[in-house]
């Protein structure tokens, strides 16, 4: 029998070799023609975020068909868990629509917004600043630059709580004029002031409605800030009548 046959030996190796690479090299070209994985949700800044992961079922706060989706106009396209540890907004630790950086930033607004000396107001706004967090925002966020969608008892809870409490206290206009403002001034009633603001479920957000109440923060006749002892360089931040809680 011929060593170099059709039949021989030789041949049969030769052709298993070329059959075995062919397989690899398709392959190779099968894997090269894969879609790439969805790099919008990864910050450029910092390698806080992993690729997005799948989130859980909707709390029974939002409760909407968008699910596993951030807001419109956030970092992030989807939730995942932040690889550092959220500074603030820590709620949302576990399954994330931000990561530090954004957290730390939620922190500074909330701080400059509303003071700490008033624990229950400002433990709400935290708590409206930090929904951009939550993994299901989609659900009460609508189109870009928009706000927050509140659950009706909720924003009269908002309302309740941190009307006659002076916001943005420190910050002046560029005339020089105080900057600082309340949610209802003018007498806009609770119901006015809820009214742009509110939503049916499950296209609402309800966070935690406290019992408590910043008595001693409240000011009814909305003369109780002292420009000249609050008087500094800040600008005014624009956005805060816009962000997140609507025009103010």
């Amino acid at each position: 029998q011929s060593t170099w046959g059709p039949n021989s030996q030789v041949s049969m190796r030769f052709w298993s070799v070329l059959v075995l690479a062919l397989l690899a090299l398709s392959a190779v070209v099968s894997a090269a023609r894969k879609p790439q994985k969805d790099v919008d949700s990864w910050l450029s800044e910092n390698d806080d975020a992993p690729a997005p992961t799948p989130a859980p079922k909707p709390a029974a706060d939002s409760g909407s068909t968008q699910q596993n989706k951030c807001a419109p106009d956030a970092t992030y396209r989807f939730p995942f868990k932040p690889r550092r540890k959220l500074p603030f907004c820590a709620e949302y630790q576990e399954l994330s629509c931000c990561d530090s950086k954004d957290a730390k930033g939620i922190q500074k607004t909330v701080n400059e917004l509303i003071s700490a000396e008033c624990p229950v107001c400002h433990r709400f706004v935290a708590d409206l600043k930090c929904s951009q967090c939550h993994p299901n925002a989609a659900a009460f966020w609508l189109d870009e630059f928009s706000s927050i969608r509140l659950c009706e008892d909720f924003c009269l809870a908002f309302y309740d709580v941190c009307a006659d409490v002076a916001f943005d206290v420190g910050r002046f206009n560029a005339d020089g004029t105080s900057a600082h403002f309340y949610l209802n001034a003018g007498g806009v009633s609770a119901a006015e002031f809820c009214a742009a603001r509110i939503a049916p479920e499950p296209g609402c957000y309800r966070g935690e409605i406290p019992t408590a109440r910043d008595t001693k923060c409240k000011c009814p006749t909305h003369d109780c800030v002292d420009v000249d002892a609050v008087r500094t360089a800040k600008a005014p931040n624009p956005m805060y009548n816009t962000v997140y809680l609507g025009e103010l």
